[in-house]
């Protein structure tokens, strides 16, 4: 029943595609009674880092005794992973009662969500029955149209602005800032990172919605301030709304989802997991890359992309390491990541070194072999494949790619 409900939620979006807009969602969450009315709510929005600012928050109040929800996109290896509570994922049996009830309440209004927008719902209802007391939520897309943004949050959090998801938010910084900004509410505090701090546009967003305004634009960092942000947010809401400890506060910015500049020590080499999906926090691993590798070492990089995103420049911000070996990976058959061979062909084209293996599998072995350091990045979609190829996680996945 499990996989069976699963596979509609996630065949919703072939009838509808993907789009951006409130009326629908607004429908759904009124016609399941509201539940996203039950409980404060921390929501987060950014280009990059906003899942693991929603982590380090959430872990941050559970430590403090309060029993926390966290909803965030997209998963790694199973779609439990985006509704947790107190760091525990939503149960299978969980799902299929909440989500069967879900689909009962759309089917019989004839309301048609999408994926995501049901997914939220799901996520919101789930949170009531579990009677949270307090929800961190993080955007999809964008902001002002994303399906999260129907809620009235006690604090808003942007993160960072650069481009990405052009097609869909704007081919400029201020117009990609607009739509993020689109989650700052009338007379509640919005914490700004430091490349969101120097958009304009959210400072006049602000002002226009009478919010105030807290700035993390100081900190020089290559994590685009992600622990100053979480600590901000934390120390904001224990003077005013939750009694949050100060060790609380010392552990939970610590925290980080998984595949976050993650380390292991494999067969003696270290290994880098990191979902770097485009340029901006390419570079961002890159800069990481710069201070941890202290001596000469080549890397070898396994690499999948979204077809969508600028892969020239983020090879070229690669190849400034110093690297012994590109291995273009790709899931089989999936549909939203440029392909092996696509690939390989824009690493031709640069003149970078490459080795094409047949399987996900033989890319991480030869990467092994050859290599004493090992980055494994790009898009989310990649990460649980090439974790059972590490041997660092089963595969345990239920068999649907993350939107």
């Amino acid at each position: 029943m499990y996989s069976q409900l699963l596979n509609r939620l996630f065949t919703l979006n072939q009838a509808l595609g993907m789009k951006l807009g409130l009326d629908v969602v607004k429908k759904c969450h009124a016609l399941m009674g509201m539940p996203g009315t039950c409980y404060p709510v921390i929501h987060i929005a950014g280009t990059n880092g906003k899942g693991s600012v929603a982590t380090k928050i959430a872990k941050g109040l559970s430590l403090s005794g309060y029993k926390t929800g966290l909803f965030t996109s997209p998963h790694i290896a199973t779609f439990r992973e985006r509704i947790q509570i107190d760091g525990i994922m939503i149960n299978e049996k969980a799902v299929v009662k909440h989500l069967s009830h879900c689909f009962k309440i759309v089917d019989l209004h004839e309301v048609k969500p999408t994926f995501f927008e049901l997914t939220t719902v799901l996520a919101l209802y789930y949170f009531a029955q579990e009677q949270i007391d307090v929800l961190v939520l993080e955007t999809g897309l964008g902001g002002r149209l994303d399906a999260t943004n129907i809620l009235s949050p006690i604090l808003s959090i942007i993160t960072s602005i650069s481009l990405d998801h052009v097609e869909y938010l704007g081919t400029t910084l201020a117009s990609i800032a607009k739509e993020k900004g689109g989650i700052i509410k009338p007379n509640t505090p919005v914490i700004l990172g430091k490349s969101a701090a120097a958009q304009n546009v959210l400072l006049d967003i602000a002002r226009k919605e009478n919010a105030p305004v807290i700035l993390c634009a100081n900190d020089e960092s290559v994590e685009e301030n992600l622990e100053t942000l979480a600590k901000t947010a934390l120390l904001l809401l224990q003077k005013t709304f939750l009694k949050i400890t100060t060790r609380a506060i010392a552990i939970g910015i610590k925290a980080m989802p998984p595949c976050r500049f993650e380390k292991h020590l494999i067969q003696n080499k270290k290994v880098i997991l990191d979902v770097a999906h485009n340029v901006a926090s390419i570079q961002t691993l890159v800069d990481k890359l710069h201070f941890l590798k202290k001596e000469n070492t080549p890397i070898g990089f396994l690499i999948g992309f979204a077809r969508d995103k600028d892969i020239s420049a983020m090879l070229r911000l690669l190849s400034k390491q110093k690297v012994q070996c590109f291995y273009p990976i790709c899931p089989e058959n999936h549909t939203r990541l440029i392909s092996q061979t696509a690939l390989a062909h824009h690493l031709k084209a640069l003149q970078l070194p490459l080795q094409v293996c047949p399987t996900i599998k033989e890319s991480v072995i030869e990467s092994l072999n050859h290599c004493e350091i090992v980055v494994a990045t790009g898009s989310f979609y990649i990460m649980h494949d090439v974790q059972i190829a590490l041997g660092i996680a089963e595969n345990s996945a239920d068999g649907f790619s993350s939107f």
